[in-house]
């Protein structure tokens, strides 16, 4: 960077240079975004300024790194090259390992730690001009360290760094972080909670209402109380905390969430604090807000002694955050859940607190509404929400084995909050329409776990309670999000890689490719060159899988929408992702085979069933997957299905207490006005599923592929044994499918390998 030298004003008109004092006004040990390098890299720097009258000679002062640096031994320090450094002129190094002192920037042979030595030293290694040691005090990322301005013996350090600048008013030190002596968790006794902080003086705010403490200001008095002893803590809580200390930087903001089950059961209808109506669409009308645990449920006799149970059966996320963010009527993104982007994604503290006491995780993160229709509080008042994990509220990623299945990454950048909509308690159709009697709370998550497992990668899921400021909201389902970040996690490279679509609009990159895509599926496929070229940027594997995914599932509400798609750039071809599969299962009839959706994954499809060889390849697919001990057979759905169903049946009934009165009590839509529960609609519709459904829905879905002469009669011969060990003596017997009536042919069989078929369609000869 040419800019930098000439920023330090190292050259000066005059040759007379003077050795003078020289000294590290500011250093930066932990890098991430001040100051980039020549090379566009972050690395530490340190500066160092000239603050007397003269130029001084720059060549042999050293700086180094070791406590022990000896000028006989080269590698214990780094000689500055010959330079000048103007009167009042500073000089940034980059402590970049680099070893480089060109025309343009320096780069010290050493890099700076979190706490570790510095010097500068004169040319003859007599004088420690300035030096840090044994350790200098521990340092942030990108909180810079040094000269307190007007001082010459003070430090401080910086939040806003000034590499070649003088140096703006900083702070002396960190407050240390609050402890409290009792972790988050679920409790069933009172308990006294002490809050304490280890630096002398400092004074400890903290609030019970989900808003961030604070001493305030001129403006404004304190948010919360100042604590002066410990806290009794008898019902569900949330606690947030931060010391603070004149001169010095405050703590971060600490959140500690405790439930106790007995309290959550009774949460009633009247909450203080909170409103009594949601804003509608727009801004515009009102709906009643409701928070109640329904006594219809909760004390039932079939359900009251599994209250606990329910509630203990999951994970609980407990979000808090200011009641404003939520609740404004002007700017609460609960008020307003139709605005979306970033100016309408508020700060909040997410908690995963696991019942047995398993580690969890608090984080601090941004957090939006989510979703389509759901947003509308006339649909659904249960909206879903987005974690956004940033470096200006925490950690720019959640750390974390947040997902149960080992193909899933432990790191991430969102995940979505689903609260349901389709097919939920909630939904705004009438009963007998009949979402809210089909509501299963699995469907999106078994198709998520069906793609995985027919050999692709796919986003996972799983269930969880949701909290928002100690208030229970009912039964969630977190999920990644099939954008550019969860490519670079799963496919690899980086996310500035991939372009990645939801539904059509790009999310991450931009369309050029996608539009490309069907530029080459609208040419005659039936024609292979044109087929070759389709081939060299779509995932035909992949995509085929997805589409007989979606076809057997007879999703509904598809493929016009709720749908993702991204391919790397650099050679990688593109993917298709199931989402939001709430309308798969509805009928055992449903037909999709034949959608055809311009710019939609339906219409590629069907382009590439003009392609003779495709429509071969597609049977061979829908073999692996409908027959034998297929992803997709009987045994299997069913199998994958109760797996599914069974992390939420006892779960439920808290949902239950909590939204299955919803359309009858607080906001009708539609009749008959049912109390929902899981013994009664959920149990119906599961038992309708494995009873009447999945054994019927492989047999029909084969029949609509034969019909659209997209699998051929008879299908593919069948093995007597379909794998496995055999004895060496054991004859292996292949048949063809079917009736007496079934036309008969022969039957070519290799044992290489190979494929008994050539590609012109004609037997292998050594077949």
């Amino acid at each position: 960077m040419k800019s930098i030298l000439l920023l330090l004003a190292m050259m000066i008109a005059s040759p007379m240079m003077v050795n003078a004092q020289l000294v590290i006004s500011e250093f930066l040990a932990i890098n991430d975004s001040i100051n980039q390098d020549g090379d566009g890299g972050f690395s530490d720097w340190i500066e160092i300024h000239n603050p007397t009258e003269n130029a001084v000679a720059l060549e042999g002062f050293v700086l180094t790194d070791d406590p022990e640096f000896d000028l006989g031994e080269a590698d214990t320090f780094w000689r500055l090259p010959a330079g000048q450094l103007a009167a009042g002129g500073y000089l940034i190094v980059f402590a970049s390992g680099k070893d480089r002192s060109g025309s343009e920037e320096w780069h010290a042979d050493f890099s700076l730690g979190e706490s570790e030595y510095l010097a500068l030293v004169t040319p003859d290694g007599l004088t420690k001009l300035t030096e840090f040691g044994p350790d200098y005090p521990r340092q942030r990322t990108d909180i810079s360290y040094g000269l307190k301005p007007g001082t010459v013996d003070q430090w401080q350090y910086f939040k806003a760094p000034t590499p070649g600048k003088a140096n703006n008013s900083g702070f002396d030190g960190f407050v240390a972080d609050t402890k409290f002596s009792v972790d988050r968790g679920f409790h069933r006794e009172p308990f006294q909670l002490e809050i304490t902080t280890a630096t002398e003086g400092a004074t400890i705010y903290y609030t019970t209402d989900g808003r961030t403490p604070s001493k305030g200001n001129i403006f404004s008095g304190p948010i919360g109380a100042i604590y002066d002893g410990p806290i009794t803590v008898d019902a569900t809580a949330v606690i947030r905390a931060v010391a603070l200390k004149t001169g010095f930087e405050s703590t971060n903001v600490d959140t500690h969430t405790y439930i106790f089950v007995e309290d959550v059961i009774r949460q009633s209808a009247d909450q203080e604090g909170w409103p009594t109506e949601w804003l509608g669409d727009g801004g515009n009308g009102t709906f009643p807000a409701d928070y109640e645990m329904d006594p219809e449920v909760t004390e039932d006799p079939a359900y009251k002694d599994l209250m606990d149970d329910a509630l203990l059966a999951l994970p609980s996320l407990s979000l808090v955050t200011d009641p404003d963010h939520l609740f404004s009527t002007r700017d609460g993104i609960y008020q307003r859940p139709q605005q979306s982007g970033p100016d309408w994604e508020r700060p909040v503290s997410a908690e995963l607190i696991h019942p047995d006491g398993t580690r969890g995780f608090q984080i601090d993160a941004g957090v939006r509404i989510q979703g389509g229709h759901t947003r509308e509080p006339a649909k659904n008042p249960k909206h879903s929400f987005r974690l956004l994990f940033k470096k200006e509220y925490g950690a720019a990623k959640l750390n974390y084995r947040f997902f149960e299945e080992d193909s899933a990454v432990a790191e991430f950048d969102t995940l979505i909050l689903r609260g349901g909509g389709n097919q939920s308690w909630l939904h705004h159709n009438t009963f007998l329409g009949d979402n809210r009697g089909r509501a299963q709370y699995v469907r999106d998550q078994w198709a998520k776990d069906a793609q995985r497992a027919m050999g692709h990668p796919g986003a996972h899921n799983r269930m969880v309670h949701l909290y928002i400021n100690g208030l229970y909201w009912g039964l969630y389902n977190p999920t990644e999000r099939p954008t550019a970040a969860f490519g670079e996690s799963y496919l690899g490279g980086v996310k500035e890689d991939y372009d990645a679509l939801n539904s059509g609009e790009a999310k991450d990159g931009d369309l050029v490719a996608y539009n490309d895509l069907f530029d080459r599926a609208r040419k005659d496929l039936a024609d292979q060159a044109n087929y070759d070229a389709l081939t060299e940027v779509l995932d035909i594997e992949g995509f085929t899988d997805y589409m007989i995914l979606n076809q057997y599932g007879g999703n509904l509400d598809w493929d016009h929408h709720n749908w993702y798609a991204m391919r790397n750039r650099n050679g990688g071809k593109w993917r298709f992702f199931a989402w939001d599969s709430e309308f798969f299962f509805i009928d055992v009839e449903d037909n999709v085979i034949t959608d055809d959706n311009a710019r939609n994954p339906s219409e590629i499809f069907q382009e590439l069933v003009k392609n003779e060889d495709y429509v071969r390849y597609l049977g061979d697919r829908i073999q692996k997957h409908l027959f034998n001990d297929g992803v997709l057979t009987e045994a299997a759905v069913l199998e994958s299905w109760e797996k599914r169903s069974a992390d939420v049946e006892l779960a439920l009934v808290g949902e239950s207490a909590r939204w299955g009165d919803y359309r009858r009590d607080v906001h009708s839509r539609g009749t008959p006005l049912l109390l929902l529960t899981r013994d009664g609609a959920w149990m119906d519709e599961r038992n309708r599923l494995l009873n009447d459904y999945f054994p019927k829905r492989n047999e029909e879905v084969i029949k609509q592929y034969r019909r659209l002469n997209l699998y051929p009669i008879p299908g593919a011969p069948e093995f007597q044994q379909h794998g496995g060990s055999v004895n060496p003596d054991a004859e292996v017997k292949v048949s063809i499918p079917g009736s007496i009536f079934t036309p008969r042919g022969d039957i070519y069989i290799t044992t290489d390998g190979s494929d008994p078929r050539k590609e012109d369609g004609s037997p292998n000869p050594a077949a």
